[in-house]
């Protein structure tokens, strides 16, 4: 909901330092929020049924925290299975690596999310452990 405000979806997009492009932020509606969590864990909640109803061998199931916050070496035997399981040849590991690093392509932060004008009030009602947290 701020890239959509602020149009900036990836780090290496950026045009000017961050805090110019969080500039004028405007508060999120915190039901809208709300609906999109449940939205959204729905949706996963169904492909994760579909998943599981296949064979072993026709998927590789991976989450984002598996895939972005392994260390290096998993995340290469993650995007390896990938790669196998599409039957075709891997990219070079160089190639993607700095994509698969939160630090080099991640935009948000707390440091962010506290830019919002009412980014309390949105962690107090929709953080949590199951759908994360704004703040540690």
């Amino acid at each position: 909901m701020i890239a959509q405000q602020t149009q900036l979806w990836q780090k290496w997009e950026m045009t000017k330092p961050l805090d110019e492009h969080y500039q004028g932020l405007q508060p999120l509606d915190i039901q809208d929020i709300q609906q999109r969590i449940i939205s959204l864990k729905h949706r996963l909640d169904f492909f994760e049924s579909v998943i599981d109803e296949r064979s072993g061998n026709d998927v590789v199931k991976l989450t984002y925290e598996e895939l972005y916050f392994s260390d290096t070496s998993q995340q290469k035997r993650r995007i390896d299975a990938l790669w196998e399981l599409l039957h075709i040849a891997p990219l070079e590991w160089e190639r993607y690596r700095r994509y698969l690093q939160p630090e080099t392509a991640r935009v948000n932060s707390p440091a962010t999310y506290a830019l919002l004008p009412n980014a309390k009030e949105i962690e107090h009602a929709c953080g949590n452990d199951v759908t994360g947290r704004l703040f540690p």
